[in-house]
């Protein structure tokens, strides 16, 4: 006969699970932003990072939430909290638990690879594009010197000013 599960074992699984989808939901956040990003959609990049933020908030309070579940399960365990990572519940957990553990230890592997891939390349995408606006910005009220060509063929830095009227805008 096997030793029972200790309820705590279920609680931190179901944690995990709940943290794992999260990280999921960020991806999908992330990838929402870069699209966004490489459309060149600036009205929509505030409402993007937002939406970001939210779901980080959202997993710093589920890795509370697992802090407080695995502390729990190793006074249980009777170990140190530090010790029970997903690698120790992989190989000191009863089936079915050690393969859930062990699919969650490589999903999240996973999505973490995919989420710092997309974190550096919305960085880049929004450094591109705050340097887009900032050019335009500067042509549009002449505080970065533009160079042009003059009458005679030689070239000149001077500031340009656009004044477009309303038809023009519209």
């Amino acid at each position: 006969m096997s030793a029972p599960v200790p309820p705590e074992l279920t609680v931190v699984a179901d944690t995990i699970a709940s943290e794992r989808q999260i990280l999921e939901h960020l991806l999908f956040r992330l990838v929402e932003a870069r699209l966004v990003l490489s459309a060149d959609e600036t009205r929509f990049i505030a409402q993007a990072t937002r939406e970001v933020e939210d779901v980080v908030s959202a997993l710093r309070a589920s890795e509370r939430q697992r802090s407080v579940a695995v502390e729990q399960l190793a006074m249980r365990l009777g170990v140190a909290s530090a010790e029970v990572s997903l690698g120790y519940l992989v190989g000191n957990s009863p089936e079915p638990y050690a393969t859930i553990f062990r699919r969650h230890r490589e999903a999240i592997s996973d999505l973490a690879v995919e989420i710092e891939q997309l974190t550096v390349e919305n960085r880049r995408l929004a450094t591109v594009a705050a340097r887009n606006v900032s050019d335009t910005l500067d042509a549009i009220i002449g505080s970065a010197p533009v160079t042009t060509y003059t009458a005679v063929g030689g070239t000149s830095d001077r500031p340009i000013v656009l004044n477009p009227t309303l038809d023009e805008v519209l």
